[in-house]
């Protein structure tokens, strides 16, 4: 796929790939990622689980190093964790409980980005722009509901103001009121402080409220890429067009959604064609035997034959 790398684009990943290796083979956790995310821009990462999101995830962070390729993070190269990091990304994980010591007051947990860095923050600050009342500050997390630990998770990963928030199924734990109210709230703080927000979720109704653009994954690839509206009025990928269609919406109310047809193949495989074909219905003999190309000629990128919107 092609990219150009430009003075507004925070985050560059070029033909990242990282290998696993288990028994019986290797498992291909990214096979060539490139996504590039612009300051200020909400991109969402979505697909199955198992297919790359949060190693994408913790790659950017440099909890996970790439076997080839590079990243890219404001202007400067991501191989490890470095001091100061809070300064540059911020990450917020699913589950608010796991993610926060504790045993540590709410205090203490919003103060740790600043004690790092030797740096001095206003707690009270930071409570009022999570919707925090800042009485809480010395209570202990098991005192707070989820959404307000999750807010306080928020807090944290906003302190230094980073130019980077990733967020990881940053709602799946909570109840769906309390998903609307965490929604608006990072509505809000890309806002107000101009952050880009890389948001890794399966929830497709989430992302469509709150992402700019859509990069789709399946099996370690990049399939599809593009505005997050177009991607979803104009699937090009048979596989996106299945994923929006095992969906909830208002029309299936009441409905079991329909899953992808088929089972993921075994990831230890090594693959000659195309990783989809075998859950494809537009799959031909072609398909299995040679890797399929990135398709730029329609609307948006896609990796396939045979584009949804192609005349074959």
């Amino acid at each position: 796929m092609k990219t150009e790398i430009a003075s507004d684009v925070l985050l560059d990943v070029q033909n990242a790939n990282v290998r696993f290796d288990v028994g019986g083979g290797q498992i291909r956790a990214l096979d060539d990622v490139t996504i590039q995310l612009k300051r200020g821009e909400a991109l969402a990462v979505v697909g199955e689980s198992g297919c790359g999101k949060t190693t994408l995830a913790r790659v950017v962070l440099g909890l996970q190093t790439t076997t080839s390729g590079a990243v890219t993070l404001d202007g400067q190269p991501v191989v490890s964790p470095k001091a100061g990091q809070a300064k540059r990304v911020g990450m917020v994980w699913q589950d608010p409980f796991a993610s926060i010591e504790p045993l540590w007051k709410i205090r203490r947990i919003l103060d740790e980005p600043f004690r790092l860095n030797g740096m001095t923050g206003d707690i009270e600050k930071i409570m009022n722009e999570v919707g925090l009342d800042p009485k809480l500050a010395d209570r202990f997390p098991h005192e707070l509901s989820g959404g307000q630990r999750q807010r306080a998770a928020i807090g944290r990963a906003i302190a230094l103001r980073p130019p980077l928030i990733i967020c990881d199924e940053p709602t799946a734990a909570l109840d769906l009121s309390i998903q609307a109210q965490i929604l608006n709230l990072l509505k809000d703080i890309q806002r107000d402080t101009g952050c880009s927000l890389l948001y890794i979720s399966h929830d497709l109704l989430t992302v469509r409220y709150l992402c700019d653009r859509i990069a789709v994954m399946y099996m370690g690839q990049v399939v599809e890429t593009g505005p997050t509206e177009d991607v979803f009025t104009n699937p090009r990928h048979p596989y996106t067009k299945s994923l929006l269609e095992s969906a909830p919406s208002l029309e299936t109310l009441g409905q079991l959604p329909n899953p992808v047809e088929g089972e993921i193949p075994d990831p230890k495989v090594v693959f000659t064609g195309c990783k989809f074909a075998s859950r494809c219905p537009k799959a031909t003999e072609h398909c299995k035997s040679h890797p399929a190309p990135w398709d730029e000629r329609g609307s948006h990128p896609v990796l396939c034959h045979f584009p949804l919107d192609s005349a074959t």
